[in-house]
C-alpha cells in the first residue's frame, strides 16, 4: 500500500492499520527551475545544485543511537553503525539499506529509498 505525503502531512502507522513486516521510505524531489532576468542570462548565471539524503537510525531502548560506527582519529564515521546514509548504505545486520545516492533529484518517482524490514530485526532496536 503506497502512501505518499506531502510537506506538512503526517500518517498513523499503527500496526492495526497497516502490515509493517516491510517498508518502503521514498524521498522525491524536483528542483523548481529559476526565472533568469535578463542580467542572468548575460551573465550565464549557473543555477545552485541541491542534493537530498534519505538517513535512517536505530535509536537502542533508551532513546540515542547505540552505535555511532567506526571509529578514526578518535571520533565515530558512522560507517557500518546505527546509522543508514549516503557512506554506509547498509546496516550490518542486513535488515535496513539505501537503494543508492541520487545527487541531482533527476527522473519521475522516488529518487532515494530506504528499505527496512522490521519484523525481523533484533530485539535491541
Amino acid at each position: 500500500m503506497a502512501i505518499s505525503l506531502k510537506k506538512g502531512q503526517g500518517v498513523s502507522l499503527s500496526k492495526s492499520q497497516h502490515d509493517l513486516s516491510q517498508v518502503t521510505l521514498g524521498l522525491g524531489w524536483d528542483v523548481a527551475e529559476e526565472k533568469k532576468g535578463l542580467l542572468g542570462t548575460l551573465m550565464n548565471k549557473k543555477a545552485p545544485e541541491y542534493d537530498l539524503d534519505a538517513v535512517a537510525f536505530l535509536l537502542g531502548a533508551n532513546g540515542k543511537v547505540n552505535d555511532l560506527g567506526k571509529i578514526e582519529n578518535g571520533s565515530p564515521t558512522l560507517i557500518n553503525g546505527d546509522v543508514i546514509f549516503f557512506n554506509s548504505q547498509m546496516h550490518r545486520t542486513g535488515k535496513i539499506w539505501l537503494t543508492g545516492d541520487n545527487r541531482t533529484g533527476a527522473g519521475d518517482g522516488d529518487d532515494e529509498q530506504i528499505i527496512a524490514k522490521l519484523d525481523s530485526l533484533d530485539e535491541i532496536y
